[in-house]
């Protein structure tokens, strides 16, 4: 696989798993607001609230070591 190539998959795979945690951070507070609105005990909130903070310290790391995109 040339350099090129494999700079474009890198940088794909690096995007794909970035959406796939923001998706996981909008999932998670959407349904801790939706706990909220029913009254749900604050244990069941706070362990979705739990979900998207650690989504969101896994884009934190993403960010942190951003692969060039290919041509």
């Amino acid at each position: 696989m040339d350099p090129s190539a494999r700079a474009d998959g890198e940088f794909r795979q690096w995007m794909h798993r970035l959406r796939n945690e923001l998706n996981g951070v909008a999932m998670a507070t959407a349904a801790a607001a939706a706990l909220l609105d029913a009254g749900a005990p604050p244990e069941q909130v706070a362990r979705n609230l739990g979900r998207a903070q650690d989504a969101c310290r896994r884009c934190r790391d993403l960010l942190q070591d951003v692969p060039e995109p290919g041509p």
